[in-house]
This record gives C-alpha cells, structure tokens and sequence, in this order.
C-alpha cells in the first residue's frame, strides 16, 4: 500500500533483512536506511560526503576504523562502497575481528589491517571511523 504513497520507500527497520524483503514485494525502489544488526548504506552515504567534503577526494584515504565491527552496520557497509579502495585498519580494543567479517572483506578484495590498540595507528589515519562497543562486551545479542 506504500508505494502508492510516492515514488520511492525509505526504510529503517529493527530486522534485519527487512528493506530486501519489502523491495521484493513493491513495484517502486526501497531504500535501506537502517536494518537491525544488517547495514546502514544511507548513513554511509552521508559519512562519505562528509569525508569528500573535508579531504577533497575518497580514494587512497587510511581510514582507522574503532569500535566493535560486529554490530557496527555502518563499518560493515563502508566496505561495499565505492570508495574501499582505501586501505583501512581496524582497532577493536578487547575484541579481534569476526572470521565471517574477513572473509567478507578477502571476498570484496578490501584490503586491511587489523590492529590491537588505536594508538599503534592513528598518527597515520586521515579518517578515524568510531563505531560503539557493545555486542561482546556487553552481553548484546544479535
């Protein structure tokens, strides 16, 4: 009944794979702006605009990604975007990345590091991405 409304469905929603299913189901282009633990390709958007804006370009940037890449849907996204041809590091304190979360990155051809503390990287950062903490530290389930 939406896409009668207008042209096209912005949509945020607590489960992930929601935006996917609705776009199977609507004759007009769904867009995902939040879907649970999935992703969060809208807010990537704005973040790489932003990026654009203050460094004048999105290619060749190192980019220091913080914070807990589990449940950090904005990170994960980033790296489909069309700007991962940067070379980024990741620094999760107290947590390593996920198996699943690499493979993804070898499958996308994303170059990374990943590194134990912040401070054995950030002089050479020219975007620090900070994501919260809070799956495995703090009990979170997804």
């Amino acid at each position: 009944m939406l896409e009668y409304y207008g042209d096209v469905i912005a949509m945020r929603h607590f489960q992930q794979g929601a935006p996917h299913e609705a776009a199977k189901w609507s004759s007009v282009p769904v867009i995902n702006c939040g879907d649970g633990w999935g992703e969060h390709p809208t807010q990537v958007l704005t973040d790489l605009y932003t990026i654009w804006q203050q460094k004048g370009h999105l290619d060749g940037l190192k980019v220091l990604c913080v914070g807990d890449i589990e449940c950090g849907r904005c990170t994960r996204s980033s790296t489909r975007s069309p700007s991962s041809t940067s070379k980024p590091s990741w620094s999760a304190p107290d947590m390593s990345l996920l198996d699943e979360f690499k493979t993804e990155l070898d499958l996308l051809s994303v170059q990374y590091q990943e590194k134990e503390d912040v401070e054995s990287c950030i002089a050479d950062a020219d975007v620090i991405y900070m994501e919260p903490v809070v799956s495995r530290l703090h009990g979170v389930a997804r």
